[in-house]
């Protein structure tokens, strides 16, 4: 009987990943033509998840800018101003628009460069919210109900930034070498 019902779950398990594959897959050829251009030469798959990035980088941005009224309407507790913070975010968001812009452009920038920098600003961001959580938390008690959803999107953006590099090889010269410069 248990035997049975690992193998129903095993199997539950496969056919879901089967169709989230497929429907990875018929949602990247309707959004962007893969046939063509540049994303011709990249796995549908990473398509996807740089797609997923910069949804999540640009829903970040619109709900760091709705924080921000709220805040400056007295509607919930204001959190320090942080200047570094703003840029990083901004660079952020920058990024995930000009890479929606060139996947609808069948292009899309996926050198060494551009993944380290999008690891650095994403590394920043995620120190960033740590530190003042960690620093600011007892002084405001929401500051950690606020923060906790940007600190998972970006470990989420990491992840799938690391994921992309280590997949396309982005980090290795001709010889197989690691190098990040």
């Amino acid at each position: 009987m248990l035997r049975s019902l690992r193998l129903t779950v095993k199997l539950f398990f496969c056919a879901l990943s089967k169709a989230f594959v497929e429907y990875v897959d018929l949602l990247v050829h309707e959004l962007f033509e893969v046939e063509r251009g540049q994303l011709k030469h990249i796995p549908n798959f990473v398509i996807f998840l740089i797609y997923v990035l910069c949804l999540s980088v640009l829903f970040q941005a619109a709900l760091d800018f709705v924080i921000e009224i709220l805040m400056l309407l007295n509607l919930i507790e204001k959190i320090p101003l942080r200047v570094d913070f703003v840029f990083l975010t901004i660079i952020s968001t920058v990024m995930g628009v000009q890479t929606l812009k060139g996947m609808a452009r069948r292009k899309l920038d996926v050198t060494r460069n551009s993944i380290l920098i999008g690891i650095i600003v994403e590394t920043a961001l995620i120190v960033g919210d740590l530190t003042l959580i960690l620093q600011a938390s007892h002084e405001l008690s929401i500051l950690p109900f606020i923060r906790l959803p940007f600190l998972m999107l970006t470990f989420m953006n990491l992840a799938i930034l690391l994921f992309v590099g280590i997949k396309l090889k982005v980090f290795k010269d001709k010889k197989g070498k690691i190098a990040l410069f």
